[in-house]
């Protein structure tokens, strides 16, 4: 289970920096939306 939670942080942080490279994830609640909902693309 803390390799899954490693895995979703990893996961989290690489559409994190694309999102970056993209400038739309510009502030903090972007971040947290997309953290909270990429479990969600994973199924």
């Amino acid at each position: 289970m803390a390799q899954e939670s490693a895995d979703l942080a990893s996961d989290c942080q690489s559409w994190l920096q694309k999102l970056s490279a993209w400038e739309q994830a510009s502030s903090e609640e972007t971040q947290k939306d997309t953290c909270l909902h990429l479990s969600g693309f994973q199924e």
